[in-house]
């Protein structure tokens, strides 16, 4: 600690400890901390949107604009492709950094802007499994978004 050093009446130095009120700086610092809180503009918490269907008659989507993704485990998805009115076997695509699934998606908008003339004709859904996880519903919705796809349902597995 500071020492401050006076000269005392008889010629010799004495010592005296200097005290330091910290209480201002601590005052000061939380104010600080305080005005930087309040100041700090958070970011708002965003939710997904969600639209359930209401009930009544279910909508018609043609055949060879749907495709249909089965999720079940996190390694692959199973999908079925609806070619000529006819559903054909469930292939599976690997999620590789979700590169099988976004070059899936984009494959099929190419095929339905060339059968309809417009991309986003393209009609996906998703049936979540038992056995699927939170974490990979919520990537593939995220691929929707990333792919543009404006038209898919989430339908009970």
């Amino acid at each position: 600690m500071a020492a401050i050093r006076e000269q005392s009446p008889k010629g010799r130095y004495a010592h005296k400890k200097a005290h330091i009120d910290m209480t201002p700086m601590v005052d000061l610092g939380f104010l600080l901390i305080t005005f930087f809180i309040f100041t700090n503009s958070m970011e708002d918490p965003k939710a997904l949107k969600y639209n359930e269907h209401a009930d009544g008659e279910p909508m018609k989507v043609k055949c060879g604009t749907t495709i249909t993704l089965k999720l079940s485990s996190v390694d692959s998805i199973g999908y079925i492709e609806c070619i000529n009115g006819i559903d054909q076997p469930m292939q599976f695509v690997k999620l590789d950094n979700h590169q099988g699934l976004r070059q899936l998606l984009r494959e099929k908008q190419l095929h339905v802007g060339k059968l309809s003339g417009d991309p986003n004709d393209l009609f996906v859904i998703i049936r979540p499994m038992p056995e699927c996880n939170y974490q990979l519903l919520i990537d593939v919705i995220d691929e929707m978004t990333i792919n543009e796809v404006t038209r898919y349902s989430v339908v009970e597995g």
